[in-house]
């Protein structure tokens, strides 16, 4: 038999008045809710008689009526929020045992999850300004998916690392993002981030250039033992910045 707790909580039958229907004691009643025991045929016949749940839905938990869809959805959401509870709890222990107390901004660490809280809302995580929570967060969950509308297209980022690559890089230096522990992000060198400012697939930003450059950047790799080589090209595009720091 299945979820007799989940029909009696679905039809708002108490402790007492299912005691009353089905002939036992509470004691009976609990072993009962914890599918510990099964009703009897009569207590059954009554369970039915009260809520018109099917003995379909009962016995194999297959719905065949409204009432069965009602107690099916009850399940669901029920369930939903158990879950829900236990990620938050989760989420808690992890960051208490990071050294984190999320009662100082229980509130808006919540409100970067979705529904069901697996994915994180990375723009608003960067918005706390709080490195050490955006670095655990980044480790432990996904990021939601969005998109950036330029003049010319539509970008879409999709995960942690595309988010630093285009957002944080892009808009650091316009102090969009205002907390100087993000440049712990950038600290290793990007050849990739580099080429992509040079060629246009990144909107054109001076200053994060040189930024890059200067952490050893290059645009250019040496043949035979990989090594970075700080070449003439790149020399040139730090001068070029230097001159369009504005830009």
């Amino acid at each position: 038999m299945r979820n007799i707790k989940a029909i009696c909580d679905s039809f708002k039958i108490t402790t007492g008045k299912a005691c009353e229907i089905f002939g036992v004691t509470q004691e009976e009643l609990q072993r009962i809710y914890n599918d510990e025991d099964d009703l009897d045929s009569k207590a059954l016949y009554e369970l039915i008689k009260v809520t018109q749940v099917s003995i379909d839905y009962i016995m194999e938990g297959k719905v065949t009526n409204a009432n069965d869809r009602l107690v099916a959805n009850y399940v669901t959401v029920t369930n939903k929020s158990m879950l829900i509870k236990k990620r938050i709890e989760e989420l808690i222990f992890y960051l208490g045992s990071e050294g984190i107390d999320s009662s100082n901004y229980e509130f808006d660490i919540l409100k970067l999850f979705n529904k069901d809280i697996d994915e994180v809302d990375g723009l608003m995580l960067l918005k706390l300004d709080d490195y050490k929570l955006y670095d655990l967060l980044k480790k432990r969950y996904l990021m939601k998916k969005f998109s950036i509308k330029t003049n010319d297209r539509v970008i879409y980022i999709s995960d942690w690392h595309e988010l630093i690559n285009y957002y944080l890089v892009t808009f650091l230096f316009n102090k969009t993002v205002t907390d100087q522990k993000f440049i712990v992000e950038l600290t290793i060198p990007n050849d990739e981030l580099l080429e992509a400012y040079r060629n246009g697939t990144l909107k054109w930003n001076s200053r994060a250039i040189i930024h890059l450059i200067s952490i050893g950047s290059v645009l250019y790799y040496s043949g035979q033992d990989g090594k970075k080589v700080d070449v003439l090209q790149t020399k040139l595009l730090k001068d070029y910045c230097l001159n369009h720091i504005d830009e």
